[in-house]
């Protein structure tokens, strides 16, 4: 019997790069050191020279150079915090938190109203998770320099990722860019503040600024789009990444964010194009096949879709959702059941019981006639998932074949409960209709 409906897994990338990531002056989104920004001219030429260099030597993971040269450093200025800063700096790249202490108490005794010292202490206690600590030294630098741009930048970070507070976040950012307007860090911080407040406009000015002010960085153009995808502006988002590839034409992810744009924003060959010349830049990459597989089958090309369904699995062995995908392909042309059959269970094992792994294995049962299996599989999924239209609606056609039809009715009005409009309502109330009408 052919399928009624088939379940899909949505493939749709609309999240902000991660916001415990900040923006360098190099342009390029790093994760958050426990080392402040330094003012070389502050130093003596040998100490700033031996400084850099560890700095450099950190920024490569070669942490035994840049111990050398930091404790060179403290024979030229042994009375300067900032080498300290950097051994302490190496102490915590080592996962020694107790020595890392000891450095920044030293470095703190040698400079008690030292603003970098107290910016060392607020990212060393947010590294462990201390974030009263954190604050309040973040805080104390200020004090120390009402001017420390980094204290501010920094503590903007903590009240926007670890304590969840956005509008403290966006003053403290525009602190920091009161005292330096062409920070991009703090307009980056900004930005993702303004977006937690559902300040969109304010939150694109925000982008926009990063991306003019880091003009050779494609990645504050790639964050922007992925902020435009979660406001649904898809042709929008593709301006956005189509300016951050020509800037760097091979950076991957930014041509899938494209890719998925173009798909959401229904140009279609523009997506198939950009999946293909994806899959010629990374080669050993599965995703670009498993959205052309996805684009193939909206378009009836199913010798394409398995093609590329069985490319995506020989690179990618443990991909759940061309498993998933393919399955549920065979199971549209209610053949090869025995093997959908197969596909969907490696689906589930390798999705770790993902619910709509779950619901095509259930759904293949149903087409296998086994709808006593089917029925226990979306219940468990179910179990399992946040309230779902399309599982409850599973599950009121397979309980209704079953002829359960008061627990069928049941299920499809859960199914329209949850969602009133979901893609197949309309069925859904058909069916209500019909088991009312028995």
């Amino acid at each position: 019997m052919k399928l009624s409906l088939l379940p899909r897994i949505c493939l749709v990338t609309g999240l902000l790069v991660s916001t415990t990531h900040s923006i360098t002056s190099a342009g390029v989104i790093v994760d958050r050191s426990s080392f402040p920004d330094l003012n070389f001219e502050l130093l003596p030429t040998e100490t700033a020279r031996l400084v850099k260099q560890g700095v450099t030597a950190i920024s490569k993971g070669e942490l035994g150079a840049a111990e050398t040269y930091f404790r060179k450093a403290i024979k030229f200025s042994p009375m300067d915090p900032i080498p300290l800063l950097g051994l302490a700096q190496v102490a915590i790249r080592r996962n020694q938190p107790e020595q890392a202490e000891l450095w920044l108490t030293q470095a703190e005794r040698v400079a008690p109203q030292s603003a970098e010292v107290q910016t060392s202490w607020g990212r060393y206690y947010l590294s462990q998770n201390e974030y009263a600590k954190s604050e309040a030294a973040y805080k104390q630098a200020i004090e120390a320099n009402p001017r420390a741009v980094v204290a501010y930048t920094d503590l903007g970070q903590l009240y926007l990722n670890e304590l969840k507070r956005p509008q403290a976040a966006v003053e403290a950012f525009q602190s920091a860019i009161d005292l330096q307007p062409d920070s991009a860090s703090a307009h980056y911080g900004m930005a993702l503040g303004l977006a937690r407040l559902n300040q969109i406009d304010a939150a694109i000015v925000e982008f926009e600024t990063v991306a003019r002010l880091l003009p050779e960085d494609p990645v504050p153009l790639q964050t922007l789009g992925r902020f435009l995808v979660t406001q649904g502006q898809y042709k929008q988002a593709v301006n956005a990444f189509t300016r951050g590839v020509k800037i760097k034409p091979d950076l991957v992810s930014l041509r899938l964010d494209r890719a998925n744009s173009y798909f959401a924003s229904e140009q279609v060959a523009e997506a198939i194009d950009e999946y293909k010349t994806i899959a010629r830049l990374a080669p050993n990459n599965a995703t670009p096949y498993v959205r052309l597989g996805m684009i193939y089958e909206s378009q009836l090309k199913t010798s394409d879709a398995e093609a590329v369904y069985r490319r995506a699995i020989e690179l990618d062995p443990k991909n759940p959702i061309a498993y998933n995908n393919l399955a549920l392909l065979f199971a549209q042309e209610n053949s090869r059941l025995d093997e959908a059959l197969e596909l969907a269970k490696k689906a589930v094992e390798l999705g770790e019981d993902h619910p709509n792994f779950v619901d095509t294995l259930a759904w293949i049962y149903r087409a296998k006639g086994n709808l006593n299996k089917a029925e226990m599989l979306l219940d468990q999924a179910i179990a399992k998932s946040p309230p779902s239209a399309i599982l409850y609606y599973h599950l009121g056609i397979v309980r209704s074949e079953r002829q359960k039809n008061k627990d069928a009715l049941a299920a499809l009005r859960r199914a329209l409960e949850i969602n009133e409009n979901f893609s197949e309502s309309n069925d859904a109330r058909r069916r209500i209709n019909d088991l009312k009408s028995n």
